[in-house]
């Protein structure tokens, strides 16, 4: 599929509608297996489902991000994933920052209002709808004054913060930073040091390697004096995957012309990477609802998981858990 053109039907393992909003390029519910089944002899509840709406870089083709997203659903643990819908915008091809606002917004809208009309309700029970924004490159910068006001957390891969909304440290969402060490797009030496500029008293970049081969940017002692060391970095986690270069986070075609470099690690097994971190920071917050922002907001502390800031992931326990185990760990 080229730049703007129209998205093909795939047939495969995924179940993939198209046509179903203008904004939308297709939509992928929990796969057959994963769906629940219904027992009548169980007095609990369905629980609720959950959107991860993907925004694509710039004339990146839509259908690209499914081997990404399949990464993602293949670590997710069953529980979770049978409530897992995914959402992915269609390509954006208009560089105009204004167009690209109403992109993200309208793009959001149409997600949430899709999946309902298909049996998920994800703004169900009140408060911050449970949506999770993935965006590479400029999708995630388009995406976060979206976020801000209706998802439950960003995941940027490859791309900058949106300072335009606000820092990153006061960014009342949780944040995940995904770049690769080989992106020549958004360099990675310049995305850490805007992290210490962040967060004062970062001592080194990088904090901790994971068997994936990823390191784990600490934030540093003025963040966990205002948020405590477990939130700080389970709110803005930022990672940097070791032979990752820009293209890897869409189509894996390098745009030497925009500066991209060589990756030096298959693609294949960096998106498993990059699938087992985003699981993990959706499972982290997704009973949050919002919790754990006016902390943000207030520069309150906390090291603990707390009441409805890390629910169903065991408290503290559970938290370092996912960060240590999933995430690479930060000491």
């Amino acid at each position: 599929m080229t730049g703007g053109g129209k998205d093909k039907d795939v047939v495969d393992d995924d179940v993939i509608t198209t046509e179903v909003a203008t904004e939308l390029a297709y939509i992928l519910p929990p796969s057959p297996v994963d769906q629940p089944t219904p027992d009548a002899t169980s007095p609990s509840p369905p629980s609720p489902p959950y959107l991860l709406l993907l925004a694509p870089g710039a004339f990146i083709p839509a259908l690209s991000y499914l081997p990404l997203i399949r990464a993602i659903r293949s670590a997710t643990p069953p529980s979770l994933r049978k409530r897992l819908w995914v959402a992915v915008l269609k390509e954006i091809t208009v560089p105009d920052p204004v167009k690209g606002k109403t992109w993200a917004r309208d793009g959001y809208e149409a997600a949430v209002k899709a999946v309902k009309e298909m049996g998920a309700d994800v703004t169900s029970g009140g408060g911050t709808p449970r949506v999770f924004a993935l965006g590479h490159s400029v999708g995630a910068f388009l995406m976060t004054p979206v976020v801000r006001e209706s998802c439950l957390a960003l995941i940027q891969l490859g791309a900058w913060h949106n300072f335009e909304e606000t820092s990153l440290q006061q960014f009342p969402r949780p944040t995940l930073t995904i770049i690769g060490s080989r992106d020549g797009q958004a360099p990675p030496i310049s995305m850490a040091l805007a992290v210490k500029e962040l967060y004062p008293g970062t001592s080194g970049a990088l904090s901790g390697d994971s068997s994936g081969g990823s390191s784990v940017v600490a934030p540093g002692s003025a963040t966990a004096a205002a948020l405590g060391p477990l939130l700080s970095i389970v709110q803005k986690p930022f990672v940097i995957i070791k032979g990752m270069n820009h293209a890897q986070g869409g189509n894996g075609v390098v745009n030497r012309e925009r500066g991209d470099l060589e990756a030096s690690r298959p693609v294949e097994e960096v998106r498993e990477e990059i699938g087992r971190l985003v699981s993990a920071f959706i499972l982290l917050h997704l009973h949050s609802d919002n919790g754990w922002a006016p902390l943000l907001l207030a520069g309150g502390s906390s090291e603990e998981g707390g009441e409805g800031g890390s629910g169903g992931v065991g408290g503290e326990e559970g938290v370092r858990g996912g960060v240590g185990g999933r995430m690479g760990g930060v000491e």
